[in-house]
């Protein structure tokens, strides 16, 4: 997939019928200049907004990566067709989309940077970023669209294997993490979810889940002056001495 979206000289991405809103709306954003869309205009436009990015297409995993690698993306809405530069992030930065006064949700997507997560030290930090609004039909493909947007064939040992189940890509995607990160910091996002995947251990961050905690886990680990008696504390010790016993297990009877 990574070749292929790096390698054709244009994406063209169909989301659907167009309405009169989101016609009005790709028109306003293809042709405001440098003062802006004139404020008679701005509700309207803020609507069609929100309708285009009701789409599905917005919310799935693979367009970070399609996005990301294409040398040319054309978005085709009906008959209208209009430049990905033209509803990407700079010039949705332009247009004040992320200031405060527009208070709409904004599509992953739209505001991600990939260039951010090209080395293999901030998958983490991917795999969190995707996983908080994006989805994907196939729970696996919540790690294995990711892959290609990091530099190198391989991350951290992982490569796409659609042979192995959703609970195996997740388990193995952990044991890389916790290696390379550190487990406490892995075991954060683990807690930060409410698992929906059968024979997941409790352990492993169910990556298809969305968060369960307000309080999103952070690129350090927890301070080692945490009291033990702080609940949290004391489900990661316990969690520690489940994973650690992985190693004395075989692969079809993972801890819990």
């Amino acid at each position: 997939m990574p070749l292929i979206c790096s390698r054709t000289t244009a994406v063209f991405v169909y989301i659907g019928e167009s309405t009169v809103t989101s016609s009005s709306t790709l028109m306003a954003i293809a042709t405001y200049d440098d003062d802006g869309i004139d404020p008679l205009r701005l509700a309207p436009v803020r609507e069609g907004l929100l309708e285009l990015w009701s789409r599905r297409y917005f919310s799935r995993v693979w367009v970070l990566q399609e996005v990301a690698l294409a040398r040319k993306f054309e978005l085709i809405c009906g008959d209208t067709m209009i430049p990905w530069r033209y509803i990407g992030r700079d010039s949705l930065a332009r247009l004040g989309v992320f200031g405060m006064a527009w208070q709409i949700p904004i599509p992953p997507v739209l505001h991600f940077d990939h260039r951010v997560f090209t080395q293999p030290d901030r998958f983490l930090d991917l795999l969190h970023f995707a996983s908080s609004d994006c989805g994907a039909h196939d729970p696996r493909d919540m790690v294995y669209s990711l892959l290609g947007l990091v530099i190198g064939s391989q991350v951290q040992g992982l490569e796409a294997d659609y042979s192995l189940s959703v609970d195996q890509v997740y388990v193995n995607t952990t044991l890389s993490l916790g290696r390379h990160f550190g487990w406490r910091l892995v075991f954060q996002h683990a807690l930060a979810r409410r698992p929906r995947i059968p024979n997941l251990p409790s352990w492993a961050p169910d990556w298809s889940a969305p968060r369960s905690s307000s309080k999103l886990p952070t690129t350090r680990p927890l301070e080692d002056t945490v009291a033990i008696t702080d609940p949290l504390r004391v489900e990661l010790r316990e969690l520690v001495y489940s994973a650690l016993r992985v190693f004395t297990r075989s692969e079809t009877s993972w801890p819990v």
